[in-house]
């Protein structure tokens, strides 16, 4: 439930939520300070729904979620509803959403100790008082397939370690939310001896790239906890900005004078232009490359430099994108032969391999 408001955050302000399958209302007393506009509960139990009713002052129905029409809202939540379902009523369940926004933990279909455990407790629990139910245990695969028959062009989806074989699926994007659950040990992590090394390897190849930062002003986008800002910071540039979309990231960064902002650098309006920018390990995570390109373009000076640390097709770069993908991140890989045809903005200086698996690549004005 804590993580799930988490990912819900600040889109439940002003918002009206659907919990399908709400038992008796506790997941929701849990939203009321996101401040949302109306929460609404729906479930099968007329037990449970006269606990939701006595404990809290929302709204709570009593029916079958897959027997009649929901009510309108912004979001549809469930919890561990989809684990009651078959195939065919997960089917019917995204067609009566109708396109709208929905968040969903399910139980995957993957080899897991604990995963068995959980199909023997509950068969021994309350399995054999319920006709024999056994949890339904799905691909991610299985869900996508239905959501992008039921007019879901693209769905996401998080797993955390917390979870276990659990995980969280959804219509809109979940990948802040990953890194903010990182954020805590990030750096520790990444001061293990294989990633202090891979880490030394990278930043001498981009910082051979990087000009003179005195009086420039420089952009850090995708910073993350701030390896890179440290680093442009003591080149002493007139102004240093960190950009990120993860708020638990840039907390990290206590270095003095920088400037931060949390969100989407291809929306953030800046008040000056940039003189050198810098996107190590962000533009894989990034939907629109092309899209990117052009924004830089627009918030930079003439004569300005973009730098950029980019992971490349391979063995070893696709390991890096499984990993990714095992946390719900769907990352690109690129390679030397498309660089020059990404952007018409920028024109592409250098390039140059950094071992095992990235490049580091310059584009100017």
């Amino acid at each position: 439930m804590q993580i799930a408001k988490q990912l819900l955050g600040a889109r439940l302000c002003e918002a009206t939520l659907v919990d399908l399958g709400c038992g008796s209302g506790l997941f929701l007393s849990t939203l009321e300070t996101l401040k949302p506009l109306r929460l609404f509960g729906i479930d099968f139990s007329e037990k449970a729904i006269c606990q939701a009713r006595k404990k809290y002052p929302h709204t709570f129905f009593r029916g079958d979620v897959l027997g009649g029409g929901l009510p309108e809202a912004d979001y549809y939540t469930g919890l561990g509803l989809l684990d009651w379902l078959t195939l065919e009523e997960v089917d019917c369940l995204f067609e009566k959403l109708k396109g709208k926004d929905f968040l969903f933990s399910f139980s995957e279909r993957r080899s897991s100790l604990l995963r068995a455990l959980h199909s023997l407790f509950v068969l021994v629990t309350y399995g054999w008082r319920s006709k024999g139910y056994r949890p339904s245990y799905y691909s991610l695969e299985e869900i996508e397939e239905i959501a992008h028959r039921r007019n879901y062009p693209k769905i996401h989806v998080l797993r955390h370690p917390s979870l276990s074989f659990g995980a969280f699926v959804s219509s809109f994007p979940l990948s802040l939310d990953y890194f903010d659950s990182v954020a805590h040990d990030y750096k520790e992590r990444s001061e293990s001896i294989f990633w202090k090394a891979l880490r030394a390897v990278e930043s001498r190849a981009i910082f051979e790239m990087v000009p003179s930062l005195q009086g420039k002003n420089v952009l850090d986008a995708c910073a993350g906890s701030g390896f890179y800002t440290t680093r442009l910071a003591r080149l002493m540039p007139e102004k240093l900005t960190a950009v990120d979309l993860s708020g638990e990231m840039l907390s990290r960064i206590s270095i003095p004078g920088v400037e931060k902002h949390r969100g989407d650098v291809t929306r953030i309006d800046f008040p000056e232009l940039f003189d050198v920018i810098l996107c190590a390990g962000g533009l894989e995570f990034i939907a629109d490359p092309k899209n990117f390109f052009q924004r830089m373009a627009e918030v930079s000076s003439p004569r300005s430099k973009l730098l950029l640390l980019l992971p490349i097709e391979g063995f070893l770069g696709r390991i890096y994108q499984r990993f990714h993908k095992k946390h719900g991140l769907r990352i690109r890989l690129f390679n030397r032969g498309e660089l020059a045809g990404l952007t018409s903005d920028w024109k592409l200086e250098a390039v140059k391999n950094v071992h095992p698996f990235a490049m580091a690549v310059r584009y100017g004005k």
